[in-house]
């Protein structure tokens, strides 16, 4: 092989990888023609897909995903024109497709997961309340639930007025929220102001902006004084149309609804607080019928010469079957085996009396 041919193979004769080197002539540098496919742009195509539909999926939480994907194909991947596109059929009277209801939960009792140090966890494992709320909530918001189903309701949420006032109402307890942002919630959710405004308490308790698709507004609306919550229970609400007393109803439970939260809140902060001191100070112990740990001063015990201690809830569960069998006295459940104490009648009411919410 001559120096030529040498110089020819040695020119073609390159380590290939995921390039491909062309040959050139002289100090010419190589191009570079990169075979394998960019995904950088799949990538960002799907992070605005995403995006999309998250956004709109905030505003009506219960749109069909089918749906979805073909309306935001349809408006490539721009959540504003998505949400406005249904908002325009809303208003024609055409109503997106929704997704099936969710199936029927186990109503079981079930044991607390959280770790050591957290407290009496089955006192406060809320996996399942949100089946069980509404026997809960203020005597207020069962009276709006059941009014917002008749067709009387409907037919105000459906008026002006209800609505200028309705987004009035809102921006008072969120007065950072922008206006175009209420309405939009407003009609993503059966213009129900009572359903909005548990809506937006609920997205801004669980602390993820990320999760907000709004900013917030730099000046915060005006505040007035007469809405306030000391001011408004003395307002003349005969001066106003019906269609503007059925929001003030809804925006009054509203309210209650976010203060039974917060109490609900700080009455399970106190708990864990509660245990914590107890667990500092030795003294918890654990209940003889569920074996979770609890503070003694949660808790209950028999009368006899080796004391049982139950925690409440256990207690009064156990009390509740033996009323359904019309027994009047509660025996030990520990002493069963031996000789069956009673639980002091004291403690028995302190138990039976015991807000469980």
């Amino acid at each position: 092989m001559d120096q030529s041919e040498a110089g020819n193979v040695n020119n073609w004769d390159l380590p290939l990888g995921n390039d491909l080197f062309l040959p050139m002539e002289g100090n010419a540098q190589h191009e570079i023609i990169d075979l394998d496919p960019d995904d950088s742009v799949q990538a960002q195509h799907e992070d605005v897909e995403v995006s999309c539909k998250n956004a709109v999926l905030f505003v009506f939480p219960d749109i069909c995903p089918d749906y979805l994907a073909q309306l935001s194909l349809q408006h490539h991947y721009q959540s504003q024109r998505v949400i406005s596109a249904i908002l325009d059929n809303q208003d024609k009277g055409v109503n997106y497709p929704t997704k099936p209801g969710p199936v029927s939960r186990s109503r079981k009792r079930k044991r607390s997961r959280s770790g050591e140090g957290e407290g009496p966890g089955h006192h406060l494992d809320h996996s399942s309340d949100d089946e069980d709320d509404g026997d809960r909530d203020p005597e207020s918001v069962r009276s709006i639930k059941l009014q917002i189903a008749t067709s009387e309701h409907t037919a105000h949420q459906a008026s002006s007025e209800y609505a200028t006032l309705a987004r009035l109402l809102i921006g008072q307890d969120f007065p950072r929220l922008p206006q175009n942002i209420i309405r939009m919630l407003l009609l993503g959710n059966k213009k129900s102001l009572f359903e909005t405004y548990v809506m937006i308490d609920q997205k801004i308790r669980n602390g993820r902006s990320a999760d907000i698709p709004w900013k917030e507004k730099k000046n915060p609306t005006k505040i007035n004084h007469q809405f306030t919550p000391d001011n408004l229970p003395s307002l003349d609400l005969s001066t106003y149309k019906p269609a503007e007393r059925a929001a003030f109803a809804e925006f009054i439970a509203a309210r209650e609804f976010r203060a039974a939260k917060d109490a609900k809140i700080a009455a399970e902060a106190e708990e864990i607080n509660n245990f914590r001191r107890a667990q500092f100070e030795g003294q918890t112990t654990d209940c003889g019928i569920c074996f979770e740990e609890c503070p003694l001063n949660r808790m209950v015990r028999c009368e006899g010469e080796i004391m049982h201690w139950f925690c409440r809830k256990c207690l009064r569960l156990q009390a509740e079957g033996l009323v359904g069998m019309s027994r009047s006295a509660v025996a030990c459940a520990a002493g069963k085996l031996t000789s069956p104490k009673l639980v002091p009648k004291k403690m028995l009411i302190v138990a039976l009396t015991l807000d469980m919410s």
